[in-house]
C-alpha cells in the first residue's frame, strides 16, 4: 500500500487541493481578524514564513530522500519522543478530518439532503473516502490531479462573472493598515496552507526528488494566489461587514451567480457537488497520511489495516462536534498549539541535521 511512487505534479495537486479546502473553510475566520479588507496581507506574511522554512526543509529531506518526517525523527530522537511526535500528528490529522467531515456534512444536509440525518451523511462520506484510501497513494494522487483541474476552472468562471456586478470599493481602503489584525490572522492563514504539513510526509513517495523540491515552492506560491483570489472575491461581492457573518461564502456567492446568456439555475447545488468531490479527495489524502503516521509511530508493516482503527474514531468525533459555526469560533487554541509545536519540531530537526552534517564533514 505504501510502496507506489507518484509524480511531482501529482504530489503538488494533492498539496494544492488539501490546502484549498481549508482555505475556503478558514476565510470567514481570517476576515474577522481585521477591521478592514487587509486580511490578504496575513496570507502574504504566512507565505513568507512558509517559504522561509521551505529551503531548510528541502535540504533536510534531500539528506533523507526516502524518509518522512517521523522517520527522520526516529534517526535523531529517542523512541519515546518519536511516539509523542507521531501521536501529535495523528491527533492533528484526525481532528482535521473530523472538522472537514462536519463542515461538508452540514452543507449537504442544509442544501441537498434536508431529511437525511447528519450522522448518516458523515458515515457515507467517511466510508467512501476510506475505500479510496485502501487503494493507495497512487490512486489518490491521480484523482487529486484531475480534481484540481475540475475545481479550479469553475472557480475562475465564478470569479470572472461574479465580479461583473460587484463593488470594487469594498476592498478599500487598505491604509491605515490594521497591523494587529494582520498579525492575528497569520496563524489562520498558515493553517490554510494545509499542504505544507502534508509535504513533510508525501515527498519521500515522489519519483523525481529534485523536481519535486522545486514544485514545493511553486505549490506555496500558487496556493497563496488562490487563497488571495478567494478572499478578494468574497470581499468584493459582500464587503467586510457582511463577509464576517458568512459561514459558507462560496455557496452564498453561487446563490447570486449568473452567466449572461445561459439558463443555469440552482448553481449552489453544482457548487456543493464540486465541494463534495474536493472534500472527498482531501479526506482520502488526510486518511492516507494518518494511516502512514500510525505505521511510522508504531513501527509496523501492517499499515493497510489502520484505516479500520481511525475510521470509527473520526466518525465519533465528527458526530460529537457541535455545529461548524461553533467549531470555527473555538478553533483558535488548537490552531495556535499545532503551529507552535509543528514549527518547533521542524526547527529542531533542521538544527540537529545541520550539526550532524557538519560533524560528518569534519
Amino acid at each position: 500500500m505504501f510502496t507506489t511512487k507518484i509524480t511531482a505534479y501529482q504530489n503538488t495537486s494533492m498539496l494544492i487541493l488539501s490546502s484549498f479546502i481549508y482555505q475556503i473553510m478558514l476565510l470567514p475566520v481570517l476576515v474577522t481578524c481585521t477591521d478592514g479588507p487587509t486580511a490578504w496581507v496575513s496570507i502574504v506574511v504566512a507565505l513568507g514564513i512558509a517559504l522561509l522554512f521551505t529551503k531548510p526543509i528541502i535540504r533536510l529531506q534531500a539528506n533523507h530522500p526516502d524518509k518522512t518526517l517521523l522517520d527522520i525523527c526516529a534517526d535523531y530522537m529517542p523512541k519515546f519522543m518519536v511516539k509523542v511526535i507521531g501521536t501529535f500528528y495523528i491527533s492533528f490529522f484526525i481532528l482535521a478530518s473530523s472538522i472537514l467531515l462536519k463542515d461538508f456534512s452540514e452543507q449537504i444536509n442544509m442544501f441537498m439532503l434536508f431529511r437525511t440525518p447528519n450522522n448518516v451523511i458523515i458515515l457515507i462520506i467517511l466510508l467512501t473516502s476510506s475505500y479510496a484510501t485502501q487503494k493507495g497513494i497512487h490512486t489518490i494522487a491521480q484523482i487529486a490531479h484531475i480534481t484540481v483541474i475540475i475545481a479550479l476552472i469553475p472557480l475562475l468562471i465564478v470569479t470572472i462573472f461574479s465580479t461583473l456586478y460587484s463593488d470594487f470599493n469594498n476592498i478599500l481602503p487598505i491604509f491605515p493598515l490594521d497591523f494587529k489584525g494582520v498579525l492575528m490572522g497569520v496563524p489562520y492563514a498558515l493553517v490554510g496552507f494545509f499542504g505544507f504539513t502534508i509535504l513533510l510526509f508525501s515527498n519521500p513517495y515522489v519519483k523525481e526528488q529534485k523536481k519535486n523540491m522545486n514544485e514545493n515552492r511553486k505549490f506555496l506560491i500558487f496556493s497563496s494566489l488562490i487563497y488571495i483570489l478567494c478572499f478578494f472575491l468574497m470581499i468584493i461581492k459582500f464587503g467586510v461587514g457582511e463577509a464576517k457573518r458568512l459561514l459558507w461564502p462560496f455557496i452564498t456567492i453561487l446563490k447570486f451567480f449568473s452567466v449572461p446568456g445561459t439558463f443555469l439555475e440552482n448553481t449552489e447545488a453544482v457548487g456543493i457537488s464540486l465541494n463534495i468531490i474536493c472534500a472527498f479527495v482531501c479526506l482520502s489524502i488526510i486518511l492516507y497520511f494518518t494511516d502512514l503516521s500510525l505505521q511510522k509511530t508504531l513501527r509496523t508493516v501492517d499499515n493497510g489495516y489502520f484505516i479500520f482503527i481511525q475510521t470509527p474514531i473520526i466518525y465519533i468525533i465528527a458526530c460529537l462536534l457541535p455545529g461548524i459555526n461553533i467549531v470555527i469560533k473555538y478553533i483558535k487554541i488548537p490552531i495556535y498549539v499545532f503551529l507552535i509545536v509543528n514549527l518547533l519540531i521542524i526547527l529542531l530537526l533542521i538544527v540537529i541535521d545541520k550539526k550532524r552534517s557538519k560533524a560528518n564533514e569534519v
